[in-house]
């Protein structure tokens, strides 16, 4: 894995291209949670990285209940979904065509995610630029539905700024609480194929309190 960045990060190099903004999501959205310690060590020795974002923390669904979390001295934050994926790249063929994205802008889906989160992030694909230009057209739309009909004022500052504003608004959430990824099917798939359910722990605490854990920390 460290490598293949170098490999990417040389190329960047070579050909000028500027991707030096501490932020980084990883492929097929796996690695980040369920944690996949490889990749945030490779993030951290190739690419400097202090900011990522998932979908999956706690859980994909329900969205509202997506909370941030920082390991490894990466800030991880709540990333939110907008219908559009790397097919998603003619109007006619979006699930329930144009009026189910216009409803989703003004008003709808999309609207409401910007309206009740101080902090929005999410992520689009090369692919949503060509053809019909969706993401193009998505962001312009709510952004101008949003200037019509709320007060909001809308700002974009770099992630490692953005990374602070959230921990600082929700500092509760830096330590993250793990969960059994084979509780979850999404997390499940996107797990290191070396992790299995199928397999026992190597070691077990059991005991009422004072007797497990706890009694080893607090004699």
């Amino acid at each position: 894995m460290i490598e293949d960045m170098q490999l990417n990060q040389g190329f960047a190099q070579l050909y000028e291209i500027p991707v030096n903004n501490s932020y980084s999501v990883a492929p097929h959205h796996s690695g980040v949670y369920p944690v996949h310690e490889e990749l945030y060590e490779a993030w951290k020795s190739v690419w400097h990285i202090k900011v990522t974002s998932t979908e999956e923390y706690p859980h994909l669904r329900p969205a509202r209940h997506r909370r941030g979390f920082i390991h490894r001295d990466i800030m991880v934050l709540p990333r939110q979904t907008c219908g559009l994926f790397t097919h998603t790249i003619f109007i006619n063929k979006f699930p329930g065509g144009r009026e189910k994205l216009d409803a989703s802008i003004q008003g709808g889906d999309l609207f409401q995610i910007i309206l009740y989160n101080q902090i929005s992030i999410f992520m689009t694909h090369l692919s949503n630029y060509g053809n019909d230009r969706l993401g193009s057209y998505t962001f312009e739309s709510v952004f101008k539905f949003l200037q019509c009909w709320t007060n909001l004022r809308l700002e974009t500052v770099p992630p490692p700024k953005l990374a602070n504003i959230y921990f600082g608004l929700y500092p509760d959430e830096k330590t993250p609480i793990w969960r059994n990824p084979c509780d979850d099917h999404r997390h499940f798939e996107i797990w290191s194929n070396q992790k299995s359910c199928e397999r026992l722990p190597q070691f077990l605490v059991i005991g009422p309190q004072k007797t497990g854990d706890h009694s080893s920390i607090n004699p």
